[in-house]
Formats: structure tokens, C-alpha cells, sequence
């Protein structure tokens, strides 16, 4: 009897877990704190040095996401060039995506969603992370 009530119990607990809507996302976030690290000449910009304060001017748009929230379509953009994403949430909330040559992840923080994204290549590597707030 007790292995079937904790068997129960599980079965239960699985269902909730992989059913339970994702938070909705859409929308436009902008960069309000970053910090990180990069080497090289990316894509947005020419980094040199072990440090490297990452700049605010970067927003994320996203535009669709599905019915169950928990995959999306959207962009990235720094100033000076936008990148298409896809991405989708993790069972325990956690924010995958990649864009054009780089990922990111990312989880929300309250009203917040703290952001990291990771590039690397032959002549260039960069992880940066932000805090993002909803417009």
C-alpha cells in the first residue's frame, strides 16, 4: 500500500511538473545593469583586455510565443545590429536561446529577467551578462 500511494504521489507530481504554463515573456526588455568579460572583434563591437564592462543599450523583443509559454521566436539588438533568437523554458524555469552565432540563458528575477549571453570563435570571445526589465 505504501509503495503505491508513493508511486501515486510521483505520477502526480511529474504530471504537474511537465504541464504547468510558462511565464509570458513578450514583449520588449531593455538592458538596466551588465557586466562581463570578452577579447576579439564581434559582431557589435571591438572588445580588448581581460574585463570589459558590457554596454546597457541592448533590448530583447520577443514577438511569439506558444500556447503552453514555453518556446518563443524574437530578436536581440544592440545598437548597432539586430539578431534573430528562438529559445524556449526549461522545466525548472530556466531561459535557453540562440541567436545568429551566439546562446544565451537566461531566468526571471520578479519583474526582472537577468540575461547571459556566451559567443566564442577564432578570433573573438565574450560572455556578458544584464539585468532586463519589461517596457
Amino acid at each position: 500500500m505504501r509503495i503505491l500511494a508513493v508511486t501515486l504521489t510521483m505520477a502526480v507530481l511529474a504530471l504537474a511538473c511537465g504541464t504547468a504554463a510558462a511565464a509570458d515573456l513578450t514583449g520588449e526588455w531593455t538592458a538596466v545593469d551588465s557586466w562581463g568579460a570578452g577579447t576579439g572583434h564581434g559582431n557589435h563591437g571591438v572588445f580588448k583586455g581581460d574585463t570589459w564592462r558590457a554596454e546597457d543599450e541592448w533590448t530583447l523583443r520577443i514577438s511569439e510565443q506558444s500556447e503552453d509559454g514555453r518556446a518563443f521566436h524574437g530578436e536581440f539588438c544592440s545598437t548597432k545590429k539586430c539578431e534573430d533568437l528562438v529559445g524556449a523554458v526549461r522545466s525548472d524555469g530556466t531561459i535557453l536561446m540562440v541567436d545568429e552565432d551566439g546562446y544565451l540563458e537566461g531566468r526571471l528575477l520578479g519583474k526582472s529577467m537577468e540575461l547571459c549571453y556566451m559567443e566564442a570563435d577564432a578570433g573573438f570571445r565574450v560572455v556578458h551578462c544584464r539585468i532586463m526589465e519589461r517596457q
